[in-house]
């Protein structure tokens, strides 16, 4: 017999519920952004920035509170598609977390001594030292939770055996999410997001990596849309565990990181 986790799946589910509430804020907040960038005097904000950040908000929003109902539900998917979303957003929001560490203290630095060159009379050094001091704590003290801590105790939770027997119990009835490996739905999740993603930005702001030089219009559209629809076939490729979807995977991974570090190369 295992232990009934019933309880903690409700408590998990109702807390992504919360965050794809708190992502649905999020969408208005980019609009009310929009609206205040037309009063700033740099110029409005750009359709495409918008249309994009809205639309990451809003899938966001919708997955985490179609995952958390799931969860409350102890439904068999919500607890495989919550294990694999989670092990990429620690990943994720561990190297986010470490570069903000590096890079936040140098980037504030360089904007308060402009600020300081700009504005005579300004506050003293010190003053500023302490201040960027707490700032920067609290931002990544408020990064570290959001992008290391909460996805840890996803992970830990969701991957314990007596829940997986818990949501088998409540939910015996087999799913698509059962058809595959863990690792292997994991990678087909990521790639079909990936392909949804670059739809997205082939169609709000076009401008493609392409062997040394920045693509940018209907070209880099185009690129887009094709690398999409390879990313859509090998997500359904090795959702069906077929041999063709990993050689494909393996072959064009080192091609996509070449053209992209040739192109960052020559432009810097």
């Amino acid at each position: 017999m295992h232990r009934d986790r019933s309880t903690g799946l409700v408590i998990f589910g109702v807390f992504q519920i919360i965050l794809g509430l708190l992502a649905a804020l999020m969408v208005h907040l980019a609009a009310l952004g929009a609206f205040m960038s037309r009063l700033a005097p740099g110029g409005s904000m750009r359709p495409g920035q918008f249309i994009s950040g809205v639309a990451t908000y809003a899938f966001l929003a919708v997955g985490l509170v179609a995952l958390g109902i799931g969860s409350v539900q102890m439904k068999r998917w919500a607890r495989a598609l919550t294990l694999v979303t989670s092990w990429y957003w620690l990943i994720m929001g561990t190297l986010i977390t470490v570069l903000m560490t590096a890079m936040l203290p140098v980037v504030m630095r360089g904007a308060l001594a402009r600020a300081q060159q700009n504005t005579p009379g300004g506050p003293s050094p010190g003053m500023s030292t302490g201040i960027r001091a707490v700032i920067l704590t609290l931002i990544i003290i408020f990064a570290a939770f959001f992008l290391v801590a909460v996805p840890i105790a996803f992970v830990l939770f969701y991957g314990r055996k007596d829940v997986a027997d818990t949501v088998r119990g409540r939910d015996p009835k087999e799913r698509w999410t059962d058809q595959t490996p863990l690792p292997v739905l994991g990678a087909s999740v990521a790639l079909f997001t990936g392909s949804m993603y670059l739809l997205l930005v082939g169609w709000t702001t076009p401008l493609f990596p392409f062997f040394g030089r920045y693509l940018t219009g209907p070209a880099a559209s185009a690129c887009f849309v094709a690398w999409a629809g390879l990313d859509l076939y090998l997500a359904i490729a090795l959702f069906r565990l077929q041999a063709s979807g990993w050689w494909i995977a393996v072959l064009v991974a080192p091609l996509r990181l070449l053209s992209l570090i040739l192109t960052m190369e020559k432009q810097t």
